[in-house]
């Protein structure tokens, strides 16, 4: 029987499906508590067109607009805080988790403010969004799955005409939408038995997101570590005959 082995590579790549699963979980829970989507937005802005002309409804279309505006404002702090574009374990993805896990667990237990809570949720699906971008060159998105169908489509066609390479893009962006999915779907299960305290196991669950990446990245700190003294300790010696003592 073959041994499966469990690669830094595989570990990253199932750390980024978790996060995907997260965005997914902490939508479906602010949709089935206050009835907004906070990722998806060109929903929100079919919405507000129909929000001006049908019903008139200007408070719901300050805060769709606002939801936009905190989620773009998101994805530009997260350029400033990391300015790699692709996906490097030296990168603060784990901090951010960890704040955002933290933002909401504050907002949840200290703030009464359904408004400002969904527009700080918003924000955090923003920030996440624009931080984790790109993965060996290929881009990705972790809140939404529009962009994930369209590019499992385009790899696919690329597999198809012979660019075996693409194999790995294509079940890569295939396991972004069944992390989403099953982010949509556990999170309604959970529903049904914690109700509004969803959005806290999303804040809780977003804190061990963190700290996985902060694993991660010492495994791979010290795995690099034990490489470089084994490196050193097999380099032959120095020629000590051909250096020259002066008198």
């Amino acid at each position: 029987m073959q041994k499966i082995v469990i690669t830094m590579d595989l570990k990253i790549r199932v750390w980024i499906y978790s996060v995907c699963f997260l965005s997914a979980f902490i939508n479906i829970a602010a949709f089935l508590d206050y009835a907004y989507s906070l990722s998806h937005y060109t929903g929100n802005f079919i919405e507000i067109v129909y929000d001006i002309y049908i019903y008139h409804r200007i408070r719901g279309v300050l805060i769709l607009i606002g939801f936009s505006i905190l989620f773009m404002l998101g994805a530009a702090i997260a350029a400033v805080v990391n300015q790699n574009k692709d996906f490097h374990l030296q990168s603060r993805y784990g901090t951010i988790q960890f704040v955002i896990g933290f933002m909401i667990l504050l907002i949840y237990f200290c703030y009464d403010n359904e408004v400002l809570f969904l527009l700080l949720l918003s924000m955090a699906l923003g920030t996440q969004n624009g931080l984790i971008r790109s993965y060996k060159g290929m881009g990705f998105k972790t809140t939404h799955v529009t962009g994930s169908l369209s590019d499992m489509g385009t790899y696919l066609g690329y597999y198809l005409t012979g660019q075996k390479d693409c194999r790995w893009k294509v079940i890569f962006q295939f396991m972004l939408l069944v992390s989403f999915f099953s982010g949509t779907f556990v999170g309604i299960w959970l529903h049904s038995y914690m109700k509004h305290s969803l959005l806290m196991i999303g804040g809780i669950l977003y804190l061990f997101s963190g700290i996985l990446f902060f694993i991660l990245r010492y495994k791979d700190k010290l795995k690099n570590q034990l490489q470089q003294g084994s490196s050193t300790a097999a380099s032959p010696p120095a020629d000590i005959s051909s250096t020259t003592s002066s008198d």
